[in-house]
């Protein structure tokens, strides 16, 4: 997990919830963060990867942390992510592929 990921994920979490249900559900993820190992390179560097410009800071993070962890996999709806994770060989799911087999489509 990396920083840049956190951040979109708390970001998008609440989007459109107010009082009560964002308040827990924050609450949830603050737990979850707790027990989050954080891997990742600085920004700094993660701009200096020609896929930068194609993929952004969140998603080339993603793939810097892959490749120096080879067993970790990635699980995605992102399909530019999805592409080029399976492209340098790296265990990937595309989670739409998954949806859509659950619901027979």
């Amino acid at each position: 997990m990396t920083p840049h990921v956190l951040a979109e994920t708390s970001n998008l979490l609440v989007y459109k919830m107010h009082g009560h249900e964002e308040a827990a559900l924050r609450e949830i993820f603050r737990e979850f963060i707790s027990d989050v190992d954080e891997q990742y390179d600085n920004a700094a560097s993660i701009v200096q990867d020609n896929l930068f410009s194609r993929l952004g800071l969140t998603d080339v993070g993603l793939l810097h942390v892959l490749e120096r962890n080879k067993a970790a996999g990635l699980l995605t709806t992102d399909v530019h992510l999805f592409t080029e994770a399976g492209y340098r060989g790296h265990p990937v799911v595309n989670f739409n592929h998954l949806k859509a087999a659950r619901l027979g489509l």
